[in-house]
């Protein structure tokens, strides 16, 4: 058994040799193109004059698609009337929110007030109007810039700390019941939305669709893009 075994250990060394010879000689005979055909190999798998290599950061790139032309509608820039003397920030911020977004946030507001008065919460609610909501967003401002540790504090008197403004605008139970009710979307449509939660037809910017449309179509009116537009900060060279 043991001689057997050298012998198919002998016999698979000798072919492995051959193997092996063979091996070298076929790269011997391609490097000196032999009339074998392994020249004709290497020659088909060699480079084409129209190879494309790859380029250093120091050479321009070829075949690169012309930019598109710059078309505007309009005339790049801020757009009238703004684009006039110098306006008051109330003025800017009117284009933003139009006489239609606070229409739209009333409407929507006194609906979930209502609602919510129906399924028993308890507050005292007369009906909102766009002139109420202006002093409510202006609230929102005047708060996020005077920061105090509670929202209570605003109307707090006992304090030497106290800041009388936000009483003369609007009292603390009014504020608060306007916040709790505040509503961006139409609240039977919400409800339709909610039932169809787990599919595709569900969105997820329901609740803040219709003023984000809204802002959107005013920023558009308010301002038209120049030439050079970034997507994404990374993209721009610092």
């Amino acid at each position: 058994m043991s001689a057997r075994r050298r012998s198919f250990g002998d016999a698979g060394a000798e072919d492995e040799e051959v193997s092996i010879r063979g091996h070298k000689q076929g790269r011997r005979g391609r490097s000196c193109g032999d009339a074998g055909g392994s020249g004709d190999a290497v020659r088909d798998r060699s480079r084409s004059p129209q190879h494309q290599r790859w380029q250093t950061e120091a050479e321009p790139d070829n075949g690169v698609p012309p930019p598109p032309k710059f078309k505007p509608k309009r005339t790049p820039g801020v757009q009238p009337p703004l684009d006039m003397g110098n306006p008051a920030p109330s003025e800017i911020f009117s284009h933003f929110f139009d006489a239609e977004v606070f229409k739209l946030l009333c409407e929507n507001t006194n609906k979930n007030a209502a609602r919510n008065l129906e399924r028993g919460r308890k507050f005292v609610w007369t009906k909102l109007t766009p002139e109420e909501m202006k002093k409510f967003i202006g609230m929102l401002l005047y708060m996020s810039v005077l920061d105090l540790p509670k929202m209570s504090d605003f109307w707090r008197k006992q304090t030497i700390f106290h800041v009388s403004f936000p009483a003369t605008i609007m009292s603390r139970d009014r504020f608060m019941a306007i916040l709790s009710n505040l509503y961006m979307s139409d609240p039977e449509k919400t409800e339709e939305n909610v039932q169809k939660k787990g599919t595709e037809d569900y969105d997820y910017l329901h609740w803040v669709r219709p003023l984000m449309e809204m802002i959107c179509i005013n920023c558009k009116a308010i301002y038209h893009p120049r030439r050079h537009l970034a997507v994404d900060e990374r993209m721009v060279g610092t």
